[in-house]
């Protein structure tokens, strides 16, 4: 047992200092060593009011024979195992398959350090694809996970625990799953949102570079908002209660319009002090034509928005950072910006962007989150957006969910709605000195937000509030003092390079599939030219810093096939980008 015991420690002194460190210093642990029935080894782990085998006290090997089976039977790209041991289960999932992810959690270091006495644990690193931590602490394990999701960019993913941790664990497992479900929600929706409009999106990135020129970055209003109250308008069904208080509050509040907000708001003639768009599709172009009220608004947008909104508005613009060409523009103008969000919904980014900007407290209408009243929007949007027949979807279709709002009545929700939610949530976690009110009705709860009703708080609070802030004059002045400083002969320059680097990505490409189709190249020549061709590309700052984010997307759809065929796949779905793009610099940049 000396002899495994220091060898293991010798070689975790290598890979991990601290978990070295953690493990020498621990105290004499619940955890011993045991024999199953067919002599094998096993551990028994002592707990208040009794102890209980952490693998089957039969035959353990049979046991993990039966879990990897099942853990690898629906053929996932990661499996999550919770609970090492003496590796018994882990070992027989490596023996079947060691070509996919493993991600394994072992919260007891007393069992860990039991195990170390008496198993060699150099298969726990003899696999880069096995990611191994010992921890029970909820919020490491968690970024672990997410870190590992965003990696490998799969929902094909099979969480497996050893049935004596679902007992030593439960609290912890539970927190977990929570998470994850969440985590995998926001993840599906995202990649299924980007594999729809992906085409859509590059062709708005470089068709909205014409309006830099008259934009400003949303970072320079940082003084203007401190501790004003703004309410983020969106348009779900419960904001037709809160029309006419809205009316009321004028310039007792920010009014920042969320998207579709802004057609009910527009109806019923209120003024929004902002309009939010970051939809890259032309529906929302819908939402900004012949507007007479809100014509002049100034707008908060990302360059996905679609390529015609910014041109229906007359008032002052303002870039939000939002992506990576966002974030691109920002640094290479020498323009400050906040760190990037990005969520499902503008309003998520509008709160954030006003909760950067110091606003405080910050309200939520129309935030309802699931289809209350059996409405899909508020009255003046459902002309616009359309609606669907509840009653024959939710019913039917397992996509949509029944919860309660609130105010315990039971509703209609989806994964979109839920998704949202959760970001908001997790949003609103990074301003813990802004205060939250959700002032949606009907809507569902949302945590870290205080429910009020709206229309009371208007009448009570904001109404009677001696401050009258001139919100319109202060936004056009930061505007009109931003396009003093800018440079129009820079910008110009700054939009030729990346119609340049365009013109590079485009010729590399297709290069690199002219010689992966040349049927008379040998395969080792084309790996080194096409090896040499990528290194070319990753050299483009248009592909490196904004179309390879794009990648991430997609890559681990090909990411079995053999290196040729996957680059092949690759360097097609670039140039169709790029070749988008090349015809939006054309037609819409440089009017032709």
């Amino acid at each position: 047992m000396s002899r495994i015991y220091n060898n293991n420690m010798g070689l975790l002194r290598k890979l991990n200092i601290d978990l070295y460190s953690k493990i020498k210093n621990m105290g004499t642990t619940d955890t011993s060593l045991v024999f199953a029935r067919n002599g094998r080894y096993n551990l028994l782990k002592s707990f208040p009011g009794g102890a209980i085998n952490i693998h089957s006290p039969y035959n353990p090997e049979e046991q993990a024979l039966y879990m990897a089976d099942w853990a690898l039977g629906e053929k996932p790209d990661i499996v999550f195992l919770f609970g090492l041991g003496l590796g018994y289960e882990f070992k027989g999932m490596l023996k079947t398959n060691s070509n996919i992810r493993y991600f394994i959690v072992e919260p007891d270091g007393g069992i860990f350090r039991t195990a170390l006495q008496n198993i060699d644990i150099k298969f726990l690193f003899s696999n880069h694809n096995i990611y191994f931590i010992q921890d029970d602490r909820y919020d490491y394990i968690v970024n672990f996970f997410a870190g590992l999701i965003n990696q490998d960019k799969s929902v094909r993913i099979k969480f497996v625990v050893l049935p004596s941790y679902q007992v030593l664990y439960k609290e912890l497992l539970d927190a977990l799953y929570e998470h994850i479900k969440k985590l995998m929600n926001t993840f599906a929706v995202n990649f299924y949102t980007n594999m729809k409009y992906h085409r859509q999106w590059v062709q708005n990135y470089i068709a909205n570079l014409k309006y830099l020129r008259n934009s400003c970055p949303v970072i320079k209003l940082s003084n203007t908002f401190k501790n004003v109250p703004a309410v983020v308008v969106a348009a779900g069904p419960s904001l037709t209660h809160n029309i006419p208080h809205l009316k009321k509050i004028a310039n007792r509040a920010v009014i920042a319009a969320a998207g579709t907000g802004i057609s009910i708001l527009e109806k019923n003639r209120i003024k929004a002090h902002i309009a939010g768009a970051v939809d890259g599709t032309q529906l929302e172009e819908n939402l900004f034509k012949n507007l007479e009220v809100n014509k002049s608004t100034p707008l908060f947008y990302s360059s996905n928005v679609y390529y015609k909104v910014p041109s229906l508005l007359s008032g002052s613009r303002f870039l939000m950072n939002v992506n990576g060409i966002d974030t691109f523009i920002h640094r290479k103008n020498g323009w400050e910006f906040y760190e990037r969000y990005s969520a499902l919904s503008i309003s998520n980014i509008m709160m954030y962007n006003l909760s950067r900007l110091g606003c405080n407290p910050v309200i939520f209408l129309g935030q309802d989150l699931c289809f209350s009243g059996g409405k899909t929007y508020a009255e003046g949007a459902e002309e616009v957006k359309g609606s669907i027949d509840l009653k024959l979807y939710c019913v039917n279709d397992p996509n949509y969910l029944q919860t309660e709002n609130k105010n315990g009545e039971p509703v209609y929700t989806n994964r979109p709605f839920l998704g949202m939610r959760d970001l908001l949530e997790s949003c609103m976690k990074l301003f813990p000195g802004t205060v939250y009110l959700n002032g949606t009705r009907d809507g569902l709860p949302i945590k870290g937000a205080e429910d009020i009703d709206f229309n009371n708080y208007a009448d009570n609070v904001l109404l009677k509030s001696r401050d009258n802030y001139q919100i319109s004059e202060a936004i056009d002045g930061v505007f009109e003092n931003h396009l003093k400083e800018v440079s129009n002969e820079e910008m110009d320059v700054f939009i030729k390079s990346l119609e340049n680097d365009n013109d590079n990505i485009i010729e590399i490409c297709r290069d690199i599939i002219l010689c992966i189709e040349n049927t008379e190249m040998e395969e080792e020549i084309k790996k080194t030219k096409v090896q040499k061709l990528e290194r070319q590309l990753s050299e483009v700052p248009l592909f490196e810093k904004i179309i390879k984010e794009l990648l991430s997307q997609i890559e681990y759809i090909y990411k079995n096939r053999k290196y040729l065929d996957y680059c092949r796949q690759i360097y097609a779905y670039v140039l169709d980008k790029s070749l988008i793009m090349e015809n939006a610099f054309i037609h819409e940049v440089n009017g032709g």
